[in-house]
């Protein structure tokens, strides 16, 4: 049974997926970025309807709409992005591993969307990619990152990696941590099951720039650390 409502799950969520990229890739040649950022959002929306995830949202009203964040989550599964992109406010990009700009149709969409590609290997080229985070940043855009690199084993967070944290210290923005609850009951790496039900978007309080400047990158990736994992286990 649990494969069968899977399949049907897959086949529901990859026609919302077909429609929604190549809508939103029509849109990234027609419109700026904040235009249809409303549709990106609705079309991220009905795609996790399709594939049975409900989100509930806590913290909302930690976040300044006007502002500009730097976003970091704990790293679920394939669904991690689209929840983060439905139901954070305004527009976000991410920086993602470089080998997804290479996928079909998805590569195209999030290349000409602005998400920032990022080689996990090689650190010279990984720094490439967080000045360009940090310059997104600087120019009032919004970015997410997810600090581990790599998909949960076991739901538990992984250690996380330091440069995001010195990228955190010189971008001048506040820093958001956020927690995603229940997303590995929804799909664990390495198995194609989907099991329906509601995941938590946890946001926490925002980090100001004097708090990030008064600690160094390792201080501040522990402490980002601290909070998302007490995130994740409040009931």
């Amino acid at each position: 049974m649990r494969k069968i409502r899977s399949v049907i799950l897959w086949i529901s969520g990859g026609t919302v997926f077909l429609f929604s990229m190549i809508t939103v890739l029509i849109c990234t040649y027609l419109f700026k970025e904040e235009t249809y950022a409303p549709l990106l959002k609705a079309l991220l929306k009905l795609l996790l309807k399709a594939c049975g995830i409900r989100v509930k949202v806590e913290g909302l009203e930690n976040l300044d709409k006007n502002e500009t964040y730097l976003y970091m989550a704990n790293h679920v599964n394939i669904f991690d992005i689209p929840i983060l992109g439905a139901y954070l406010p305004r527009s976000i990009r991410g920086i993602e591993a470089e080998e997804q700009f290479k996928w079909p149709l998805w590569g195209k969409v999030i290349t000409r969307a602005g998400n920032i590609p990022i080689n996990r290997e090689n650190p010279r080229l990984a720094i490439t990619a967080i000045n360009k985070g940090i310059e997104r940043l600087k120019q009032g855009k919004s970015l997410v990152i997810l600090p581990e690199g790599h998909r949960t084993l076991d739901g538990n967070l992984r250690e996380f990696k330091r440069l995001p944290f010195k990228m955190a210290k010189r971008c001048g923005r506040p820093l958001v941590p956020l927690a995603l609850c229940g997303l590995f009951e929804v799909k664990r790496k390495g198995s194609w099951i989907i099991t329906p039900g509601t995941v938590t978007l946890k946001i926490g309080k925002p980090i100001d720039t004097e708090t990030i400047n008064s600690m160094t990158a390792e201080e501040l990736r522990d402490y980002v650390k601290s909070e998302i994992q007490k995130m994740l286990e409040e009931k």
